[in-house]
């Protein structure tokens, strides 16, 4: 079955999960929700990407997606057109989304239409469903880690009411995470909840409207460190879509959005208080048309996108007074677009378009953003594709640490910090077999990437200094290339797919690293994932995933050694080590008691990091004097991970 929801198409063949579509993007659908594998109870669309090929696995406990050589920032999400500014929880276990409430997503990595901006790498577009349901529906999940629940209700045949909620009582999950001193405490939670009203207006189209709301609370104490801290972090993305058809050829879609992100991290560390605050509100709207004439299809439209930024401000107790005031940046972003896709032949197609975009805030830019898409298709079921794109991105994501949340933050594109401007090549090769059962692909891509940041302090460094962020960025260039190898089968009983990466992605600062390249914090030359879904019976489906990447890169010290009472350390080259291979294997069984068209009750255990890998998140070199002899002092290089075996017991149902 396939249908087109405007820029979303969704695909479902045989028992098809993550396959590449006919230009090296992925699209899921949510139809085979109740056979995808579980994750610690739970089913994780955004987290299944990294079952896809060029997609990197990240170390436990990082955040969002690695494509192709990017940093985190350097990829965008849209949940039904609103932006989406943190895409997982602090833990990096779960998404922000409940998979219930969720219609499908599409990862676009190779071919990005012009309609989409300001992205460097990928965009990953959410829809919630756009249906009106024959009958009311509700479905539960109900695990030891979180619980969640989705309905559609059916008003009349042109109204329906969407709801989604979600939350955690993992604190005994962070209690793990202690080092078993019952001193030490650890309390942490998430929510996510959506509510969402789908209207059929007759001649006016379809309107969709949607909110969505999630948010992490922590509460730390380390008395053994007498240092603590508290976390909240929020995020809401609203929209407002009207799908009308404008005739038998044309159809438009407005979009209206508002998103709002904001981080607050209080800290005590030894008596040291310090509180961390960044954020950002979207206001937007867009437009997009499309018509289709034959062998032509024409794609055009615009989208206006009004930003309050608060950069991060970090306020200590021993710097009071001394920290100037960091005030919000207000932006202006605007685009035009227009493209046109033909297909002259069945074996010859053309996808052409110009994205030109203007960003206003203490200067203006405008920009040219060309895309092109050539594909030959051949014989029954080959295809060769060639595609180009220029992408800018005008917002500056800059990591702090390799956790993600709340240290990271965003600032606008300045004179000292100019705009990102990367130029995207790809050409690939897919084919099926065996009625479509059997296929495989192979992607080569090469990017290039101006105006990328450093931070080359880290955030320890700036809790006890006044220093502010702008004097620790520094702009430079980069590049990533690579080859992506994909398998998969499916039949009625079993899909499998195994994906390879190969690929390098370098930096390169004039005032880093005394000018030689380096590889950056995504680099992951190697990078393997598989997964198999098995239903022998309708009331039994058994799934297991792996995942391989080569060690994420870090700046090592060469030498500790201790001066006038002081530890001082001296570092190699930036970035010239690497965290040992991350691996973890998951296993997911779901026995169904009930299975029914409409209805289903069922038990599901997963096992997450079966072989209770402790995958290191990073690695430290504590200093201490030996317990008899004064004189003698140790160096003991110490591996932090953050999760071992996690194994979950869930209750899941439809009616």
């Amino acid at each position: 079955m396939r249908f087109q929801l405007d820029d979303v198409t969704v695909t479902a063949l045989q028992q098809t999960i993550l396959a590449p579509d006919n230009n090296g993007n992925v699209t899921l659908s949510t139809e085979l929700t109740h056979k995808l594998p579980r994750m610690a109870g739970a089913v994780d669309l955004v987290k299944l990407l990294q079952f896809t090929p060029g997609v990197t696995a990240v170390t436990d406990g990082n955040q969002g997606l690695y494509v192709r050589g990017s940093d985190i920032g350097q990829n965008r999400m849209l949940l039904n057109g609103a932006p989406v500014y943190t895409t997982s929880h602090l833990l990096g276990i779960f998404s922000v989304f409940n998979a219930p409430y969720i219609g499908g997503l599409s990862l676009l990595k190779s071919n990005i239409p012009a309609q989409y901006g300001s992205t460097l790498s990928s965009l990953t577009d959410v829809r919630t469903s756009m249906s009106i349901p024959e009958r009311t529906t509700f479905e539960a999940n109900v695990g030891l880690i979180e619980s969640d629940i989705a309905t559609r209700i059916r008003v009349s045949d042109r109204v329906a009411i969407m709801g989604s909620a979600r939350h955690s009582y993992s604190s005994w999950l962070t209690s793990r995470l202690m080092l078993k001193r019952e001193e030490n405490k650890l309390n942490y939670e998430f929510g996510d909840y959506a509510l969402g009203v789908v209207a059929d207006l007759g001649r006016a189209g379809r309107l969709v409207v949607n909110s969505h709301f999630n948010h992490d609370r922590a509460f730390a104490n380390f008395f053994s460190y007498n240092s603590g801290g508290t976390l909240r972090l929020r995020n809401s993305s609203s929209s407002a879509q009207l799908c009308t058809l404008l005739g038998e050829r044309t159809t438009m879609e407005n979009t209206i959005y508002a998103t709002l992100y904001d981080s607050r991290m209080v800290l005590d560390i030894l008596g040291n208080g310090v509180n961390i605050a960044s954020g950002i509100n979207d206001f937007g709207m867009r437009n997009v048309t499309t018509s289709i004439w034959r062998k032509l299809t024409i794609t055009a439209g615009g989208e206006y996108a009004y930003r309050v930024i608060s950069p991060q401000s970090i306020r200590s107790s021993l710097t009071s007074g001394l920290t100037p005031t960091i005030r919000p940046s207000h932006t202006h972003e605007a685009a035009i677009y227009g493209s046109a896709r033909w297909t002259p032949h069945r074996n010859f197609e053309l996808d052409a378009g110009l994205r030109v975009s203007l960003f206003a805030s203490e200067r203006v830019w405008v920009k040219p953003e060309p895309r092109i898409l050539l594909a030959v298709p051949f014989g029954k079921s080959a295809r060769v594709w060639a595609v180009y794109n220029r992408t800018i991105q005008y917002l500056h994501y800059v990591p702090q640490s390799n956790t993600g949340i709340a240290s990271d933050f965003i600032v606008d594109a300045t004179r000292r910090y100019p705009p990102q401007v990367s130029n995207n090549f790809s050409v690939g090769y897919s084919q099926t077999a065996l009625l479509g059962r059997l296929r495989w692909n192979v992607e080569l891509f090469y990017r290039q990437l101006y105006g990328v940041v450093e931070n080359k302090t880290n955030i320890s460094a700036m809790l006890t200094g006044n220093q502010l962020y702008d004097d620790s960025l520094l702009s430079g260039v980069g590049e990533a290339y690579g080859m992506e190898v994909g398998v998969g089968y499916s039949s009625e009983k079993l899909d499998m797919q195994l994906n390879y990466t190969l690929s390098r992605s370098l930096r390169m600062f004039r005032q880093m690293n005394d000018g030689v390249p380096f590889p950056s914090h995504s680099d992951r030359p190697h990078n393997l994932s598989a997964m198999v879904i098995y239903t022998p019976k309708p009331s039994w489906s058994f799934s297991a995933t792996f995942l391989y990447a080569s060690g994420e890169p870090y700046t090592a010290p060469t030498s500790i050694y201790i001066s006038g009472g002081s530890i001082l350390k001296e570092y190699g080259s930036y970035n010239g080590t690497r965290l040992p291979d991350f691996h973890r294997l998951d296993l997911s069984v779901t026995y169904w008691l009930s299975v029914r068209t409409l209805k289903r009750f069922g038990i599901n255990l997963s096992l997450y990091n079966v072989y209770a890998r402790k995958n290191p998140l990073l690695i430290s070199w504590p200093v201490y004097y030996d317990d008899e002899d004064r004189s003698i002092i140790h160096i003991q290089e110490r591996y932090h991970a953050l999760f071992t075996i996690i194994p979950s017991l869930s209750l899941t149902m439809k009616f």
